[in-house]
């Protein structure tokens, strides 16, 4: 096997060899680096503030919609839809939304105790707590699915976990739950 090479002329006047060639195909140029976006550039105080915004701004929309008269098909549509997830507390979830909004973007100032990781997780235990605790009022464990379409109680979220609690610990059980429950949000909080 005779290997022969062909010699292409460079404009240097010198010799190349064909194989020098492929070879310097092979190793292409890296690609370019990407430009990081806007949410990259941001520091982690700046990224707060902006989810502190966001939730504050879904939280004014939401309470717009649940206060207007004349709802937007569109509008209308979302309420429905987050009154079958929460049911009544498709009323405090804006407020909520609106506090953390708030609270994440005036975390700085002096008087306002700052926002944990703690209170916040005991916040959601709370308010699925009262979720779970609307719907026992309204509907049985049999029913919870059922009145959870409606948007009444607590919607599904609420029935969700009412037929958690009845159907593993009866009915007294599920009241000594909730009673652990709340003492157990109150403390996280």
């Amino acid at each position: 096997n005779k290997t022969t090479d062909k010699v292409i002329p460079s404009k240097k006047g010198d010799s190349v060899s064909s194989r020098s060639i492929q070879r310097n195909k092979t190793h292409a140029a890296p690609p370019p680096q990407r430009e990081p976006s806007w949410w990259e550039k941001l520091s982690p105080e700046r990224k707060l503030d902006v989810v502190g915004i966001i939730l504050a701004f879904i939280g004014v929309i939401i309470l717009l919609g649940l206060i207007s008269a004349n709802r937007s098909a569109l509008i209308g549509g979302a309420i429905f839809f987050l009154s079958q997830i929460f049911g009544w507390g498709v009323y405090i979830l804006p407020l909520g939304l609106l506090i953390f909004g708030l609270w994440l973007v005036l975390r700085k100032i002096e008087r306002i105790p700052p926002l944990s990781i703690e209170s916040a997780v005991g916040s959601i235990i709370l308010f699925v707590w009262l979720m779970t605790l609307l719907h026992s009022f309204v509907a049985t464990a049999e029913t919870a699915e059922a009145v959870a379409l409606t948007g009444q109680g607590g919607g599904a979220l609420g029935g969700l976990f009412q037929r958690f609690l009845w159907g593993a610990f009866g009915s007294g059980g599920a009241f000594i739950a909730l009673i652990a429950w709340l003492i157990i949000g109150i403390a996280v909080t």
